[in-house]
This record gives C-alpha cells, sequence and structure tokens, in this order.
C-alpha cells in the first residue's frame, strides 16, 4: 500500500515529497517448507531445500528503484538547500557590510569627538591656568594694598597724635604777630640809629660816610658792630614779648 504524502521537516525542502512507492504486488503468505506452487494439497513430497519465491524479487528490484528516486530526491534538496545557504550567506555578507560601515562611521564620529574634547580640555585647562595667574596677581596686590592701607593709618594716627601736641591755628597767628611786631619795631629803632650816625668824624676830624651800611637785610656781615649803637638801654624793645610761646605749648614747638 503507497504511502500518503507528508509535510518535511526542513523549511529548505519543498512540502510536497517524493513518495516512497513500491510497484511490486502484495506478497503472499508464506509457503511451508519443502512445497511448491499449486501443491498447497500436499501432493508431492516434501522436500529439504526452499523453493525461491519469484514474487519477492520483484520487490527487491522496486527497493533499488526506490531508494534512486530518494537519492534523486536528496539530489534535488541538495541543490534547494545549497542556493538557499549562498542566498543566506549573500545577505549576511552585505548584513556585515553595512555593519561594518556603520561601525566605521560611528568609531570615526567618537575619535572625532575624543579630539574635540581633547581639545576643549586642553583650551580649558589653559584658561585654569590663566586664572589662577590672574587670581595670584590680583592676591599680591591686595596684599600690597593692604599694606599700604595699613601704613596710612599708621601715619594718620601719627599726624593726629602730633597735631594734638602742636600748637592750635589761634595760638601759631598771634605767635607770628609777636614776631612780625618785634621785627618791625626792630628795623624801626635801626634805621632811627643809622640816620643819626650817617656821618661821623672820626679822631682827626675827617668824615667818615657810613651810606654804605647793609640795608633791610641784617643777617650779613657788618663791618664793624661796635659803630652803631644798637644796645638799647632806654627800652626801645619793650613791644617785644619776652616769650613768643605760651609756656603750656613750649614742648610742642618744633626746633628749628
Amino acid at each position: 500500500m503507497p504511502k500518503a504524502a507528508t509535510t518535511s521537516r526542513n523549511p529548505l525542502v519543498p512540502s510536497q515529497r517524493a513518495v516512497r512507492r513500491s510497484t511490486g504486488a502484495e506478497r503472499s503468505l508464506p509457503q511451508p517448507i519443502g512445497t511448491l506452487p499449486g501443491s498447497e494439497a500436499g501432493g508431492l513430497e516434501p522436500t529439504s531445500q526452499r523453493p525461491m519465491n519469484i514474487r519477492e524479487v520483484p520487490v527487491r528490484t522496486n527497493f533499488y528503484a526506490s531508494r534512486t528516486l530518494n537519492q534523486d530526491d536528496r539530489d534535488e534538496n541538495f541543490e534547494l538547500v545549497h542556493a538557499n545557504c549562498k542566498k543566506t550567506i549573500e545577505n549576511a555578507v552585505a548584513i556585515n557590510r553595512q555593519l561594518t560601515a556603520r561601525f566605521n562611521e560611528k568609531r570615526r564620529e567618537i575619535a572625532a569627538n575624543a579630539q574635540r574634547f581633547s581639545r576643549e580640555r586642553s583650551e580649558m585647562m589653559t584658561k585654569i591656568q590663566q586664572y589662577s595667574l590672574e587670581i595670584q596677581k590680583q592676591s599680591g596686590e591686595v596684599q600690597r594694598l593692604n599694606g599700604e592701607v595699613t601704613r596710612l593709618e599708621t601715619l594718620l594716627e601719627t599726624a593726629n597724635s602730633n597735631a594734638r601736641n602742636l600748637l592750635s591755628r589761634s595760638d601759631l597767628q598771634q605767635t607770628l604777630e609777636d614776631i612780625h611786631t618785634a621785627g618791625h619795631s626792630f628795623m624801626s629803632h635801626l634805621k632811627t640809629r643809622m640816620n643819626e650816625n650817617e656821618i661821623k668824624m672820626d679822631e682827626n676830624g675827617n668824615a667818615q660816610n657810613f651810606s654804605q651800611l647793609p640795608g633791610i637785610d641784617v643777617t650779613g656781615d657788618w663791618p664793624d658792630t661796635e659803630a652803631f649803637d644798637v644796645i638799647n638801654d632806654s627800652g626801645a624793645f619793650a613791644e617785644m614779648p619776652a616769650t613768643m610761646f605760651p609756656a603750656s605749648d613750649q614742648d610742642g614747638v618744633p626746633s628749628i
């Protein structure tokens, strides 16, 4: 009895598969040993050798024929499988090329980003160093200004202390007025004495001209101090005060 067509388990093999067929007739029941065909009734004597069943020969022939058909099917299936494998390999190669291209593109992009990051990092480090140097410079300038402020504060305190110890403005003005008055009185008296002794006779009766006496500048060298009677016994300098600075402020008067 021929077998029904079954679906192949291999997806690459077509579903309609060649059916293994047998062209021989059905086998008869086995004959007893020693009987010949047509002697089922036992007319002949049994023999010790089993006769050849002729019906079995076509069966063996059909077996080899079926085996040849199966080989053809396998060859056809191999060609199909080979074609499918070749197509699959071509697709895999194409996919591999695409993935390789994408990988190379990504790698170039990553390399470019790495270079850009390295360049930006170098620029940032340079700016940080510049800022650090600027901060150090500003710190030094701040320290210098703090020292200058401290020095100025010290000078201000010293000036305030000296101002407290020095004369007041009114006392200084009064002292300057007294000095001016005394100087004016001295110069007036000096001019008067010079007019009185402008011409003086010596012991021999010769007149001496004293017009070459020094003028207003009394700090110069006088040729003859004895020629003038600058000693005033009559109190011509009574207007000059005995002390031009108050006694309470004499310690604060600077020495000239």
